[in-house]
This record gives structure tokens, sequence and C-alpha cells, in this order.
């Protein structure tokens, strides 16, 4: 993934500006969430529970936040509208949730939504609700397609003619259902209604604002991170806890080249396959950019070094992006959840660890964020290679989480 790339993901909620992760809450029906990053028809995803990842996405437990209870939220009228300059901005506050049963039937097709309708053959006819948030909120969005109506549904935070810098557009399942979680600040909203596949049909659409806290699963302003339920290494300093919702600080030997070069470093014999950590997962999550792929974003991205030293010649080969049983670590079908291990990951290898120029191996997959990462490459015994765990770029929530490398020398 390089550049301002547009991410574009089949299936997992990561979104990158791939030709630009983003996250974020995953439906319980298999899919994808999109976020663009530069509003020039780019496919990106985010997930839930991270929401999904794990990483301070959303996952608002039936509307409430961190898996409670939800608390009873007074009802009030959205009104829609087939064109920009016709919507009529509702004001919502925290407890309040906007509700509307509408239909696209009959209306214009007026604007485009990158995850949906992107070309003639997917056109289909949208309408647009704005609303005005009186104050910060963590907010649910959801749409729920009649019939055979498969809704999709964008979300602007600038302009409601065009999506830009930080918008999402949610088609996650060719089911009936979309959502998205959010961590919103006070100002106007546009939240686009579209058809996925050229269909149209009557729906309903919640806006659910709540009162934003540490523990919600979404990260608002403030905060580092927001795992909702806290989980092992998981980054964040636990709700509750003091500086709550901030990163943790991460394992020195793990965190900049100085660590890792005053560690003694991990033997590796020919024939052995190992493991980095040797037991468990380690996360990047809040850990400082210490260097930067060659192959991957131009921004750096949170990052681990790992001390790698073979005992002979051979080739060596590394992967990232699988759990300890083989499987991907972001699997086909994401369910409801989505995993903490599952972000968009970089792999580079450095004979030299604070020298860009002694990289001899860079793997970060352009057409897919949640790729599992390879490099191979031929090795001297007691050459000390400087294994960097990485992220296409400093977004927290999609280029960041939980990681094991399996290493193995022939």
């Amino acid at each position: 993934m390089v550049g301002a790339r547009t991410r574009s993901m089949s299936r997992n909620p990561l979104g990158r500006a791939h030709t630009s992760l983003l996250v974020l809450a995953l439906a319980a029906a298999p899919g994808c969430v999109f976020t663009t990053d530069d509003g020039d028809g780019s496919t990106g995803q985010g997930a839930s529970d991270q929401g999904g990842g794990g990483q301070g996405g959303e996952g608002l437990g039936g509307g409430g936040t961190g898996g409670a209870e939800p608390d009873p939220l007074e009802p009030v009228a959205l009104t829609s509208s087939a064109v920009c300059e016709g919507a009529a901005a509702v004001t919502l506050a925290p407890g309040q949730v906007g509700i509307a049963t509408a239909t696209t039937i009959d209306a214009g097709d007026e604007l485009d939504t990158f995850c949906a309708d992107v070309d003639a053959a997917t056109a289909a006819p949208d309408v647009v609700f704005a609303v005005t948030l009186s104050a910060a909120c963590t907010l649910r969005a959801a749409v729920y397609g009649m019939g055979a109506f498969d809704p999709a549904l964008s979300i602007r935070q600038s302009a409601c003619e065009t999506e830009g810098a930080g918008d999402q557009c949610v088609n996650r399942s060719p089911y009936a259902n979309e959502y998205q979680d959010l961590g919103l600040e006070p100002g106007t909203y546009w939240f686009v209604v579209d058809g996925a596949q050229g269909s149209a049909g009557d729906f309903e659409i919640e806006l659910a604002c709540h009162a934003t806290t540490c523990g919600d699963g979404v990260l608002n302003l403030g905060e580092d991170c927001d795992p909702g339920d806290p989980y092992d290494a998981d980054g964040c300093i636990d709700p509750g806890q003091p500086s709550a919702c901030r990163f943790e600080s991460a394992p020195a030997s793990l965190d900049t080249c100085a660590g890792a070069e005053a560690t003694a470093g991990t033997e590796i014999a020919a024939g052995q396959t190992l493991w980095l950590p040797a037991e468990g997962v380690e996360t990047t999550i809040g850990s400082t950019d210490d260097g930067m792929g060659s192959c991957a974003g131009s921004e750096g991205g949170m990052d681990h070094i790992h001390r790698l030293r073979p005992t002979a010649d051979g080739t060596l080969t590394l992967v990232l992006g699988e759990e300890r049983n083989g499987d991907p670590s972001c699997p086909e079908d994401l369910g409801g959840e989505f995993p903490p291990s599952c972000f968009d990951r970089a792999l580079h290898v450095r004979t030299t660890c604070g020298t860009a120029e002694t990289e001899v191996a860079c793997s970060d997959s352009a057409e897919d964020p949640a790729a599992v990462e390879t490099v191979q490459i031929e090795v001297t015994a007691g050459t000390d290679y400087y294994v960097f765990v990485d992220g296409y770029d400093g977004d927290p929530l999609y280029s960041a989480g939980q990681y094991a490398v399996r290493a193995t020398l022939e």
C-alpha cells in the first residue's frame, strides 16, 4: 500500500488510501465497512470492536456503549431530502435518537457513494438526512432495509455533495442492515442512504447519540484508544484507571532501535521455526514510529523491532498476519467480530536498525490491507537482522494491533 491510496478491501474493515484501514463496525453478516481518505472514490474499511480489531473501534452493544444495557433514548423525527439543498438539519443531543421511515423509490440519483453507487451499472436513487449535533457524542448510525432493498450508508462530515477526507461509506453485507459507530464532535453531518447494486426501496434509519465515555469502544476527542471491554495486549490503559484510554508504554526492548540493539537478540538455527514473541502476542498499539519500510505508506506507522540472528547461512522466511495455528489473523468471514490481530500490516527487515538504506526486504500488500505479509531473504550466519513489525500508516485504529511473527530458517 503506497501513497494516498484507496484501500480496497473485500472483506475486512480496514481501509487504506491505496490508489488510501480504516475500522470499523462490522455487522453480524460478513461484508465490508469502507472509509475514504481522499474522497476520490477510493474504498477502505473500518471494523467493529476494534471495533472489531480491538483497537478502539466501534462496538456499541445493542445501541448501548461498551456492551452495557442501552440507556433509553428520546426519539426525534428525522427528515429526508432528495437533494442536499433541501436537507434541513435536525438537532440531536446526547440521549436522543433520530428516527425515520423513508424510501429511495422515485428519488433521484443525485449523489455517488464510493462503496455502492460507483458507476452506471450500480447507480441507484438516494436520499439525504442532515443532523446537527449540539454536543459531542458516540453515535451509532444504522439503516435497515425492508423487503429486498440492500441499502448503503454514506456518512459525510464536511460537505453533503461529496465524500471527503475521513468520511465513511458502509456497505458491509449483501443483506438489509448496515451500521457504523463514530465519535463525533458538535457540528452538522449528512447521512446519505443509497442502494447497493442499483437497488431501491423502503428503509428505517436510526441515529443514536450517546454521551461519550472512555470504555464505549469508540475513539472520541481526547482519547488515544478505546478498546471497549479491555483485553490482554490491547495497548490501552483500562477504563477506570488513571490516564484511562491513553496508550500504554511499549516495551523499551521493542519500541526503538536503541532498545532492540540493547537486547541479546534471538538466535535461529538452520531447520528451526520460532515465533517473535516466543509466546503469546505483542501489540504495536502505543509504540513509537522508529522506521518506515520502503513499501509502506508515506507516513510511518507504530512499529516493534525484533533483533534476530541466524546461526547458519540460509533462507529466512518471515510471516506476519497468521495465528499460531496457521489461520489468517483476518479471516474471510469476520462475522460479528473484528480480531485485535487484524490490522493493515507492513513487514520490513534491515541489517542496521537505524539506517533505512540497509533494508533487505519489505512487504505491504497494495491490494488487500488484510493480507498476510511474507518476506524471504538470504541470510548470513552471525549477522543481525532487525525485523520491523509495522503498519501502513500512523492510524492507531487500522494500522496497529496484536501480532506474532513466524520465522523459519532453511
